[in-house]
């Protein structure tokens, strides 16, 4: 402590004290939207330690929020002079570049920064500077089109009356996106929705989610099912859609029929009905009303059994489960006792 307080009364760190005290003064004013006060706040911490190239970014910051963004970009390039392996600086060029049109430039600098590990490509999609700019042909082949992509695979060959049939749904998103997943086209009237499990992991710069959407085949039916179409809202307007998996259920010749099910539009999607605090989450998604949360609980709808298991694994490990079940009007779930109304 002693060593402490003798560092701080250390006029050698004064420049660094000044530094520090310029920074929060910027970033407060930043965060207040009070740009003017930022940009002569950072451009004190810079005075203060002009070696820092964090600073220059900051400062970088302050003026594109100002509408400068020539000057932006010229800080941004201070600072990939001074520490060319500081990703950040590269992909903040990037955006600024991408801001004045400067798309060639800024595909080069977002290389750079996916190369130093400061971001990744579906990442890079959700950020508002270069969503606008997805599918131009300068970015074209550093950005993926949509920071949302959606695969989907189902049974191989035929499958007979009475089998289960999976159907595998693999979303991978830029982390801040949350997504909802739709059925289109046709029902087949031959699959019953029994249980979704959803399989999260996350990699360097996106979240990988794997649907088993699992199924009762329930009567002979030859066609289509889907496409799926994952749909995103913020932070920024995504889609993106899977082709529709082809599929044919085989029944012996003697069968005389079966019952027609109805596999649901809407798909509850684990990871976003859960809390992220592992308390009991209800709702409702479409005609369907759920509860998820903990696993070792119970939840029934007014005593009934759910129609529809939801389960989530994060790393192989079940982090939340819970049911949904097809309810019209005022709808009470129960869970250990305690009841949740969902309107």
């Amino acid at each position: 402590m002693i060593v402490l307080l003798l560092a701080c009364r250390d006029p050698a760190l004064d420049p660094v004290r000044g530094a520090l005290a310029a920074y929060e003064r910027g970033r407060v004013a930043l965060d207040e939207g009070r740009i003017d006060e930022a940009v002569t706040a950072f451009a004190d911490a810079r005075a203060h330690d002009p070696s820092s190239p964090l600073l220059l970014l900051w400062e970088g910051k302050a003026l594109a929020a100002r509408g400068d963004l020539a000057a932006a970009e010229g800080r941004a390039s201070e600072a990939i002079a001074r520490e060319p392996r500081l990703g950040l600086a590269w992909y903040q060029r990037a955006a600024w570049r991408a801001r004045m049109g400067q798309l060639d430039g800024s595909a080069s600098d977002l290389a750079a920064a996916f190369q130093l590990g400061a971001t990744g490509p579906l990442e890079a999609a959700a950020d508002p500077d270069f969503s606008a700019h997805l599918g131009n042909p300068a970015l074209a082949g550093i950005l993926p089109p949509t920071p949302l992509v959606l695969d989907a695979r189902g049974p191989e060959g035929a499958v007979f009356v009475g089998s289960e049939v999976e159907l595998l749904l693999s979303v991978a998103a830029a982390p801040p996106l949350a997504y909802g997943l739709r059925r289109e086209g046709t029902d087949p009237g031959c699959l019953r929705l029994d249980r979704v499990v959803e399989e999260r992991h996350a990699e360097a710069h996106a979240v990988v989610s794997v649907m088993h959407l699992r199924a009762r085949a329930t009567r002979a039916c030859a066609g289509a099912i889907g496409p799926f179409r994952a749909d995103s809202s913020l932070p920024v307007q995504a889609t993106s859609v899977s082709d529709a998996l082809s599929l044919r259920v085989e029944a012996p010749q003697s069968f005389a029929g079966g019952q027609v099910a109805t596999f649901p539009s809407a798909i509850p999607v684990p990871s976003v009905l859960a809390d992220p605090d592992g308390a009991w989450a209800t709702g409702r998604l479409g005609d369907w009303v759920y509860a998820i949360g903990r696993a070792d609980q119970v939840a029934t709808l007014d005593g009934a059994a759910p129609e529809l298991g939801l389960e989530l694994r994060e790393e192989s490990t079940t982090r939340a489960a819970g049911g949904a079940w097809r309810r019209e009007g005022r709808s009470t779930i129960q869970v250990d006792g305690r009841d949740f109304v969902v309107e």
